[in-house]
């Protein structure tokens, strides 16, 4: 939830600019708020697989299924963006009708610049969904808070200090996720986690029959399965606890 913000923010901080930017960036921040759902609902479905081989005891799986899921997610994600980056006004034009010029132009630059923070979202998703897998949401809650500082100063510089406009928010947004996308990653190749991506036998690739089962889960399946498998992993944590053993 707190990644979905940093549209609210920039929608907010732009304002200032004029009423076409806000309303260029406001129209854009509903499209980016559909694309981070997809990628959530995709990062939720590999962590669901990962979760399963944890409540296993099968660690080493587990973390070839988490190097799988980064390697899917960002694969998706780079074709989206170029797809996006391709055909974004007439989507556009598609998505929102016949617009003002002035506001059309501010929601193609801005568009035009947040495509770019598509892939770091992918990842970031993927590796909140991991730390979630493990039981652990407190370091994705942390990351989406340094998510929403590091914009608001970012829009702060580059719209108030450089006066870049919508620019200025748009590339405040990219450097902000691409932080949190830097640090959840450094995160996971950390060996003290129970998923790191350091570990695990051969290279991710795409013939494994858990990247199969991540891709086989329709969307809605893989939302609803983010509000279950959270408790699943508490349990076997709490089992484990009680038995004083080690993860």
């Amino acid at each position: 939830m707190l990644s979905i913000t940093v549209g609210l923010a920039d929608t907010i901080m732009v304002s200032s600019v004029g009423e076409a930017a806000a309303s260029g960036v406001s129209l854009v921040d509903m499209l980016n708020v559909l694309i981070i759902n997809i990628f959530a609902a995709l990062a939720t479905g590999g962590a669901v697989v990962v979760a399963q081989l944890l409540g296993a005891r099968q660690h080493r799986r587990a973390c070839n299924a988490a190097r799988q899921l980064y390697l899917v997610v960002a694969c998706i994600s780079i074709a989206l963006s170029v797809l996006v980056m391709l055909v974004r006004t007439p989507l556009l034009r598609l998505l929102f009708g016949s617009i003002e010029p002035d506001v059309m132009d501010s929601a193609l630059t801005y568009l035009t610049v947040s495509v770019f923070s598509y892939p770091v979202l992918a990842i970031y998703n993927a590796g909140a969904a991991l730390f979630r897998a493990q039981g652990n949401s407190r370091i994705s809650m942390l990351i989406a808070g340094l998510i929403n500082i590091v914009n608001l100063i970012g829009n702060s510089v580059l719209i108030f200090g450089l006066r870049l406009g919508v620019a200025g928010a748009a590339l405040s947004s990219v450097f902000s996720r691409g932080v949190a996308a830097i640090v959840i990653t450094a995160l996971l190749l950390q060996p003290e986690h129970i998923v790191c991506l350091r570990r695990g036998g051969h290279l991710p690739h795409f013939t494994d029959r858990h990247t199969k089962r991540t891709g086989k889960q329709p969307v809605p399946a893989r939302a609803h399965s983010g509000c279950q498998y959270d408790r699943s992993v508490r349990h076997h944590t709490d089992r484990r606890e009680r038995r004083g053993e080690q993860p």
